[in-house]
C-alpha cells in the first residue's frame, strides 16, 4: 500500500538510499529492490528484528516517514532520524512528541496509498505501469495450466468472507468460459477452500505457496477474484486483471485512487451499507471515512459481504476478461513466445525477414500481425544459416556495417497502432 510513496521518494530523491521497516513474510517480495527501496525485517513483537534495524541506523537517517500509527515515531527517533514526518491527528498526545512536522488527512475521499505519499513534498508521483516493480525471484512450483483465474477466497476476518455457494458459482461460471478456477489462501486456510469445494473439483494452492510464488501465479492468470486484503494489492502490482470485493472496507480508502488509476481492476460493494459506519481510520477520526472495524462479537455476521450477488461480481470479471492483452515487441525470441502463449501480438520487422520469422503455417491461427517496410533497399542478404537461399530477403549486417537502423525507423506509429486496434477489436458478434 505504501508503492506511491516509494515511486514519489524515488522520483523526488533519485540518488538517496531509501530504506523500509518490512513484515518478514514480505521480505522476498521485495528482493528486486523497486524503486531501489531496501526493505528491513522488523516484527514489533520480535525483539531479534531490532538488530538488523538499529545495525542499519548506525549513521542516521535524513528523513523518516510515519504513515501509521506515530508510536512509530519513537522508533524512528531511537533510529536517530533527523526530521519525521507523520500524520496528525493520533491520540493519545504523546505519541506525536517526537514528529518534527504532523500532516493532516485530506479533508476528502482519497485512497490510502496516494494519502501516504502526501506525506513526501511535491508533485504525484507517474501513475504505476507493470514493470515498475520486477518479478521476485520464486521457488518452482507447477502452475495451473492455461488460461486460469486465481480466486482467493481467506480473508484476515471471518467478517470479509464472501458466502462458499457464491463462490462455487463464481468457479463454474469461469469453467464455462473456459478458464480453469484455481483456489487460494493464506497460511491456515485450506479449511475454507475445503468447506467450498468439498469434492476437489479444482486445483487448491490454500497455503501451499509464499507471496513470490504467489506472484508468479498471479502473473499468468487471467483474472483474480479476492476479499479487500493483501492480495488484492499484490495484484494490482502484478498487473492481473482484479475484482476487489468490498464488505466491512472502503472501497475508497483501499480502491485504485490516483496511483494506480491504470490498473485492471474493479470493486464491488454495497454502497452506503448501514452498519459502514465509522470514520476511523489509524485512530484518526475523518469526517468523510466510512468503514467498519467491528469483531465477531460485535457483528456475528459479514451482511455487508453476503449483500454482494454473485451476478455483480461475475460482470465485473467478464468485463475484465473482455480486455485482451497486448504484445508489441521488435523481431526477437518474445514474439515467439507471445505466439505461444496465445498472446495478441503485433511484430516490427526491420532487418529481418517477416516471412521467415512470422506465422507460416503452424501459426497461422494465432492473434498475430507484422509490420515491416516491403523490399527495403539494404534488406538484400539471401543467407539463412549460412545457406544461400534464393527468395531470402533480411539484413545480418553489424553495427559497424550499419550505424543507423534505417528499416526500424522506417516504421510508422500509426501503422503499429493500427495493427493493435485490430488485435484489440471484440470478435463479430461479441
Amino acid at each position: 500500500m505504501l508503492t506511491a510513496l516509494l515511486a514519489k521518494l524515488r522520483a523526488r530523491h533519485p540518488q538517496a538510499r531509501l530504506f523500509m521497516t518490512c513484515p518478514s513474510a514480505m521480505l522476498g517480495l521485495y528482493a528486486t529492490r523497486p524503486y531501489g527501496v531496501e526493505a528491513i525485517e522488523f516484527e514489533p513483537r520480535n525483539a531479534a528484528t531490532l538488530a538488523g534495524l538499529f545495525g542499519t541506523a548506525r549513521e542516521g537517517f535524513d528523513l523518516a516517514l510515519v504513515p501509521g500509527e506515530n508510536r512509530y515515531a519513537w522508533l524512528a527517533l531511537a533510529m536517530r532520524a533527523r526530521w519525521i514526518v507523520a500524520f496528525a491527528g493520533e491520540r493519545p498526545a504523546y505519541k506525536n512528541w517526537p514528529v518534527d512536522l504532523l500532516v493532516p488527512y485530506p479533508d476528502r475521499p482519497a485512497a490510502w496509498g496516494d494519502m501516504a505519499a502526501g506525506l513526501a513534498d511535491g508533485e504525484a508521483p507517474p501513475a504505476y505501469r507493470v514493470g515498475d516493480w520486477s518479478a521476485p525471484p520464486a521457488a518452482k512450483f507447477d502452475l495451473p495450466p492455461a488460461p486460469y483465474a486465481v480466486l482467493h477466497v481467506g480473508a484476515g476476518t471471518a467478517l470479509r468472507q464472501w458466502e462458499g455457494s457464491k463462490w462455487r458459482a463464481l468457479a463454474e461460471w469461469l469453467e464455462r468460459q473456459g478458464v480453469v478456477p484455481v483456489w487460494s489462501g493464506g497460511a491456515g486456510e485450506a479449511g475454507i477452500v475445503s468447506g467450498i469445494d468439498p469434492e476437489s473439483r479444482y486445483r487448491s494452492c490454500a497455503g501451499t505457496l509464499d507471496l513470490p510464488q504467489l506472484w508468479r501465479l498471479l502473473a499468468q492468470a487471467r483474472l483474480l477474484v479476492c476479499p479487500d486484503t493483501g492480495v488484492s494489492h499484490l495484484g494490482r502490482i502484478v498487473g492481473v486483471p482484479t475484482v476487489t470485493l468490498f464488505g466491512p472496507g472502503s472501497s475508497i480508502i483501499f480502491g485504485k485512487g490516483e496511483f494506480w488509476r491504470d490498473s485492471p481492476y474493479e470493486a464491488v460493494t454495497g454502497e452506503d451499507f448501514p452498519c459502514r459506519d465509522q470514520r476511523v481510520l489509524f485512530r484518526r477520526e475523518i469526517a468523510w471515512v466510512r468503514r467498519c472495524g467491528r469483531s465477531l462479537a460485535e457483528c456475528p455476521a459479514p451482511r455487508c459481504m453476503q449483500a454482494i450477488d454473485e451476478s455483480r461480481v461475475r460482470a465485473c470479471a467478464e468485463r475484465l476478461l473482455a480486455q485482451a492483452k497486448l504484445l508489441v515487441c521488435p523481431d526477437t525470441g518474445v514474439s515467439h513466445l507471445g505466439r505461444i502463449a496465445g498472446v495478441p501480438t503485433v511484430t516490427l520487422f526491420g532487418p529481418g525477414s517477416s516471412i521467415v520469422f512470422g506465422k507460416g503455417e503452424f501459426w497461422r491461427d494465432s492473434p498475430y500481425e507484422a509490420v515491416t517496410v516491403e523490399d527495403f533497399p539494404c534488406r538484400d542478404q539471401r543467407v539463412l544459416f549460412r545457406r544461400e537461399i534464393a527468395w531470402v530477403r533480411r539484413c545480418g549486417r553489424s553495427l559497424a556495417e550499419c550505424p543507423a537502423p534505417r528499416c526500424m525507423q522506417a516504421i510508422d506509429e500509426s501503422r503499429v497502432r493500427a495493427c493493435a486496434e485490430r488485435l484489440l477489436a471484440p470478435a463479430p458478434g461479441a
